[in-house]
């Protein structure tokens, strides 16, 4: 593994410190990069937050989402920090592919919408089921923010993507070193 672009070497070594990411990396084992292990800590909540928060500081954020449980703390930090709504999914029990809002949350049409996203990799059933959902209630998905980016394309839509740290898991080096 390697990082791919710039990153901030001090906000990795707090997340390796605080045991939020596990070396060496394994991307496909669950158990490797745990969010809310650092995001319970308000300083490096906000790091991590502002990180993503600063790309989308022009685009007018209304709404802030996820599809996955894990990323609340995050998403609530980006939404205090963009001064936009929250909007949880439901945590029931279901299909890994279906995305609902709780209730009594709603998306209106014309919302500028964000998704925060703990760990982005080539698997997007959940994301694609959200999309489905913008689309829906005739809102604008503005972009993706994420912890950590697995993805091996550089896009996975047409639309702005951010992550505290992009790695490559085709490469063969190691990140346990930095």
């Amino acid at each position: 593994m390697k990082f791919i672009g710039s990153f901030n070497e001090k906000l990795w070594q707090l997340c390796v410190e605080t045991g939020a990411v596990q070396l060496p990396i394994h991307p496909i084992e669950s158990d490797t990069f745990r969010l809310n292990k650092i995001c319970q800590f308000p300083p490096f909540c906000r790091k991590i937050a502002f990180e993503i928060v600063s790309h989308f500081l022009d685009q007018d954020v209304q709404v802030v989402t996820t599809t996955s449980p894990e990323s609340i703390l995050l998403v609530a930090e980006v939404a205090r920090q963009l001064e936009a709504r929250i909007l949880m999914p439901s945590l029931q029990l279901q299909p890994e592919s279906q995305f609902s809002l709780q209730h009594p949350f709603e998306l209106h049409s014309g919302d500028r919408i964000i998704v925060i996203e703990s760990v982005v990799t080539e698997k997007t059933t959940a994301i694609s089921s959200l999309f489905r959902t913008i689309l829906t209630a005739n809102a604008r998905l503005v972009g993706i923010g994420s912890w950590i980016d697995f993805k091996s394309s550089s896009r996975l839509l047409n639309i702005r993507q951010v992550s505290a740290f992009r790695l490559d898991d085709s490469s063969e080096a190691d990140v346990d070193e930095k």
